[in-house]
């Protein structure tokens, strides 16, 4: 389908799923509205809001947010996300209730589980394996990218350390990016890639078959962005540095045309000088990420948190090439939807 032709139809289904077996429980004709957020800065990256027309208990239950829609004779299905509910209020008139369900994406199953005493993650354990192992172990199904990578020393975790954390620390031991979850509730591991590595999934302009609105923001930041990020790890007896500089002439954020400004960081575990340098190297990418943000509206586009989008604004005489940081979509006729860009700078 040819997302930015328009004339689409939009419609929307909502089903109830059962936890834990994920089945389906049946249609949810109640609905009244929904508001999805994706954010690749929370831990949970994805959460929304359902209208009822009547209250509903959903106990343990998920919703499914399905999208199906149509252009020129050609259907389009899109499970957007699989959501535990809450129904935190109501209004109730007589015999006629409304209210407001809140959702959260399954990786609220690892982000409430704790360790109890004491967790013990022994030397040379594959750090993917176990989140992979330790997932699956909790009900949730995983798809994963296989790694190599092992620990060079025992991880020990305290009381009360949450299980998204303990995974999220072993992604970026092995370099992978922080958990995420696909549309169907299961958990995605992978390695992280450099925004600035990727071509643009979608180029957008204002003119032609732009689909943008001619309104957006710009919010810049650069008062405490880095140029110099320092990381020091000590495994055993070892301890290790890496240092990673931004000095693109170009760019006024760069050490040849302003002061320096270092991000230093403690790495708790790390494999070897190499992966140091890689993580560095990440760091500094990361947070030159932050610089720049573009808030744009537009109907909505099958595009994931952390695609590369090229936006072209001619007649501002703007333009950005940036990854999705956020998106809120609406599920109503033309999908209206605010994506977050973040403009990134391309270390080397």
């Amino acid at each position: 389908m040819d997302w930015l032709e328009s004339g689409r139809t939009d419609r929307f289904i909502y089903q109830r799923i059962a936890y834990p077996s994920f089945r389906y429980i049946g249609d949810i004709a109640e609905a009244t509205s929904c508001k999805l957020t994706r954010s690749a800065g929370t831990s949970l990256k994805v959460s929304a809001s359902l209208g009822l027309c009547r209250h509903i208990d959903f106990g343990n239950d998920l919703v499914r947010i399905i999208s199906r829609s149509e252009l020129n004779g050609e259907v389009a299905e899109i499970v957007h996300a699989t959501l535990f509910a809450a129904l935190p209020s109501r209004s109730q008139y007589y015999e006629a209730a409304s209210g407001k369900a809140d959702l959260y994406s399954t990786l609220l199953v690892l982000q409430s589980k704790k360790v109890r005493n004491t967790l013990t993650i022994p030397k040379n354990t594959n750090a993917i394996e176990w989140a992979r192992a330790t997932i699956v172990s909790l009900g949730l199904q995983c798809t994963v990218t296989p790694s190599n990578s092992r620990l060079n020393v025992a991880k020990t975790y305290e009381r009360d350390t949450n299980y998204l954390t303990i995974i999220n620390e072993l992604c970026d031991y092995a370099g992978y990016g922080s958990a995420n979850v696909n549309g169907y509730g299961g958990i995605v591991l992978a390695p992280y890639q450099n925004p600035a590595s990727k071509k643009p999934s979608r180029i957008i302009s204002d003119k032609g078959r732009g689909i943008v609105a001619p309104e957006f923001e710009i919010t810049a930041d650069y008062f405490d962005v880095p140029n110099v990020v320092s990381l020091v790890c000590s495994n055993d007896s070892v301890t290790f540095s890496a240092t990673a500089e931004f000095r693109d002439p170009k760019s006024p954020l760069s050490l040849a045309n302003r002061y320096e400004v270092t991000y230093t960081e403690s790495v708790q575990d790390c494999p070897n000088q190499a992966a140091l340098n890689q993580k560095a190297q990440q760091r500094l990418q990361d947070k030159l990420s932050y610089v720049e943000r573009c808030t744009m509206n537009h109907p909505y586009l099958p595009d994931n948190l952390n695609d590369v989008w090229q936006v072209d604004y001619t007649r501002a005489g703007y333009s950005v090439r940036g990854s999705i940081y956020e998106q809120d979509v609406e599920f109503k006729p033309g999908m209206p939807t605010k994506t977050v860009l973040r403009k990134f700078v391309d270390v080397g």
